[in-house]
């Protein structure tokens, strides 16, 4: 009887990363999603040599590159990988750190190796910059990584470095199941790898300045993680949207500008307001007899504007009913209310040129969102509809004979 090993996992979603900032003696850290699809698929039998078949030949050739780092450390001569099911590489769904933790986990559980994810992470060289997808592997759902030490007596002395070990889960939230994301993937990677010089993005990208990492550290802390938890999609919208402007996502978003410009450009009937939420509001008119401080204030306007915005005070002179009304007023003009049948905005998921959206299933159009995506976009990108996976990924061990391969 052959052992099988099957692993099933699927691609994830980055938002940001939180500190691309060493001052304190930490940086890097990130926010992102599991996804349920696209899914990546693969067997593993016992073999004298190393094997692999399906999948396209750059998944063939990493492949094989994570099976030869994991076998020579636990000795063994070869394997063969079957790959059912795959995604491209390099388009911003994290598929290769998916890659290197099955492989290295088939591997290790057919040969009755009790390798962990973590020191699996360290043979394949994964989750050295960032720990989404080495959380997304085995934890699924909203996840928030706290990042490396760093410094020069540290492993990890620029933002460019591979630290050896997964950085530590600071967060890890089921993501409602009604709030499904907008997958809006490229047939063909926009990007050619071999001209992207990861050391050079770093250089000249970093340090963030830290009024951008307090905003986005407070976008998470106080916007994503309240929003998921009380299942405020509204919110959580809104946040996010705002982190799409902030520290590298703001340049990823940049290098991708021709791209994006051109899908907005088609999509511009279904966008809401492409990536400005709210109104913009740098003048609020406060009644003489009501005390706000500053402070106060900033909650009511533009997330965009928070930081900076200048209030100006206008004494007016108002009973408490109209008191009351203006404030209702005043809210309402705030408040978001997107369209059902428009996509509230697309967000960019790491370098890659996927684009995503995150619609409310109980509240938007969402055939008519997808049916007419699909139709504008036609046959460059291929739209999906997915949920967010909210648990692990799947591992399967079974027998049967030779004839299963």
């Amino acid at each position: 009887m052959i052992k099988k090993i099957t692993i099933t996992t699927s691609a994830r979603l980055h938002f940001n990363s939180l500190k691309m900032n060493a001052i304190g003696g930490r940086g890097c850290g990130g926010v992102g999603l599991a996804l349920e699809s696209p899914i990546l698929e693969m067997n593993f039998y016992p073999n004298k040599n190393i094997s692999v078949v399906g999948g396209t030949s750059h998944f063939q050739k990493k492949s094989s590159l994570f099976a030869k780092a994991i076998l020579n450390y636990i000795k063994k001569p070869g394997v063969t990988i079957k790959i059912n099911k795959s995604f491209l590489n390099q388009i911003g769904l994290g598929s290769e750190t998916q890659l290197g933790l099955s492989i290295g986990k088939g591997i290790s559980l057919l040969y009755n190796h009790n390798l962990s994810l973590k020191k699996i992470a360290s043979i394949t060289k994964r989750a050295g910059i960032s720990g989404i997808g080495y959380y997304a592997f085995f934890r699924g759902g909203l996840i928030i990584d706290g990042g490396y030490k760093m410094g020069l007596s540290e492993e990890k002395r620029t933002f460019a470095d591979h630290a050896s070990s997964p950085p530590p889960l600071t967060g890890n939230y089921k993501f409602p199941k009604n709030w499904k994301i907008l997958l809006i993937i490229p047939r063909q990677s926009t990007i050619d790898v071999s001209k992207f010089d990861e050391n050079k993005f770093f250089e000249e990208n970093c340090p963030v300045p830290l009024k951008e990492v307090e905003a986005i550290c407070t976008d998470v802390l106080m916007g994503l993680i309240p929003a998921v938890k009380e299942s405020d999609y509204f919110n959580f919208i809104e946040y996010l949207s705002h982190l799409l402007n902030l520290g590298t996502k703001k340049i990823e978003l940049e290098l991708n500008k021709k791209r994006i410009n051109e899908t907005n450009k088609k999509l511009d009937g279904l966008l809401a307001n492409k990536f400005i939420r709210i109104q913009k509001c740098k003048y609020i008119l406060i009644p003489n007899n009501i005390v706000f401080t500053k402070k106060d204030l900033l909650r009511y306007t533009d997330l965009r504007q928070r930081y900076s915005t200048d209030i100006i005070l206008n004494k007016l002179s108002l009973n408490n009913s109209e008191i009351n009304r203006y404030l209702m007023d005043l809210q309402s003009l705030l408040t978001i209310k997107y369209p059902p049948n428009k996509i509230p905005f697309l967000g960019l998921s790491s370098l890659g040129a996927t684009m995503y959206s995150i619609l409310l299933s109980d509240y938007h159009k969402i055939d008519y969102i997808l049916k007419e995506t699909r139709k504008i976009l036609r046959k460059d990108w291929l739209v999906m509809l997915v949920s967010a996976r909210n648990k692990p990924a799947k591992i399967n061990i079974s027998y049967g004979s030779s004839k299963q391969k």
